[in-house]
C-alpha cells in the first residue's frame, strides 16, 4: 500500500467515523463488531478502525472480571503488542518486552464474593516461584490500575503446569484484574505500512542528541552484486 492509498484510506475512515457519530448517541456505546459495548464508559471502538492487542479477553465471575488469553507465556522474549490500522494486515503500533501482559488461562478465573477472594491461574514458568507476575486491580476500567502488594498468595504446580494466585481484600461490588511481568527490555515501534517521515531524530545510548536524518538524504550503493540504501545527514 503506497502513501496515496494510505491517505485515501485515512480520509475514508475519518469520513465514515464522522458519519457514524451522527447516527449514534455515543461512539462508546458500540464495540468494534457493532455489538453493544459492555463497558461504554471506558472503551471507545469503531467498526471503521482496527485496534488490537495481545490476544486477550475479559472473563467474568460474580460481577468481577479478569484478563485471560490464549497464547503461551514465557518468562523472557514474550511481548505485548498494541496495533492500530485500517485492517488486520496494515497497521502500526508498539511491541513492548520490558513489561508485558501475562496471559492468564481461559476459564481459570473465579470470584467468591462471600469470602472476598479471587482466583486466577496462568501457565507455569520455572522463574515464577521466585519472581511471579504482578497482579493489578481496579474497580473500574475508567480508573487507573494499581499493583496488589498485600493479600496475594501464589501456588506453583510444575506437574500440572500451572501457577495460581489468590487475591483477598477487594471488597468492592465489582472490579478488574490482570497479570503483568516486568523484565529488562524495551519497546519498539513497528509498521507494516510505508511511512513518510518528516525527519529522524538520532540519539546515542545515553539519550544525547546526535543529529537528524532527513528522508531525502538517502545514498544508494551497489556492492558485491547487491543494492543498498543508506540514510545520511547533511554536514553543513
Amino acid at each position: 500500500m503506497n502513501f496515496a492509498a494510505i491517505s485515501n484510506t485515512v480520509n475514508r475512515l475519518v469520513t465514515d467515523m464522522l458519519r457514524k457519530k451522527e447516527d449514534s448517541s455515543d461512539w462508546s456505546d458500540w464495540s468494534a463488531n457493532g455489538a453493544p459495548n459492555p463497558f461504554p464508559g471506558a472503551v471507545n471502538l469503531n467498526k471503521s478502525l482496527y485496534i488490537s492487542g495481545t490476544n486477550v479477553t475479559w472473563e467474568a465471575s460474580n460481577g468481577f472480571y479478569a484478563m485471560t488469553g490464549h497464547m503461551p507465556v514465557g518468562a523472557s522474549g514474550t511481548a505485548s503488542q498494541f496495533r492500530i490500522g485500517p485492517d488486520v494486515d496494515d497497521w502500526f503500533g508498539m511491541e513492548v518486552t520490558a513489561a508485558y501482559l501475562v496471559d492468564a488461562t481461559v476459564g481459570s478465573f473465579s470470584r467468591d464474593n462471600a469470602g472476598n477472594t479471587s482466583t486466577l491461574s496462568t501457565p507455569y514458568d520455572s522463574t515464577y516461584p521466585g519472581n511471579p507476575p504482578k497482579l493489578y486491580f481496579s474497580v473500574s476500567l475508567a480508573e487507573p490500575f494499581a499493583e496488589l502488594t498485600s493479600g496475594i498468595t501464589w501456588t506453583h504446580d510444575p506437574g500440572a503446569g500451572t501457577s495460581t494466585v489468590v487475591a483477598t481484600g477487594q471488597t468492592a461490588g465489582s472490579g478488574f484484574y490482570f497479570l503483568k511481568k516486568e523484565e529488562a527490555g524495551g519497546a519498539i515501534f513497528r509498521s507494516t505500512m510505508p511511512i513518510l517521515p518528516e525527519g529522524y531524530r538520532v540519539e546515542d545510548e545515553s539519550g544525547n542528541y546526535v543529529g537528524t536524518l532527513q528522508p531525502d538524504s538517502i545514498i544508494s550503493v551497489t556492492q558485491g552484486g547487491k543494492n543498498y540504501i543508506l540514510f545520511a545527514q547533511e554536514v553543513k
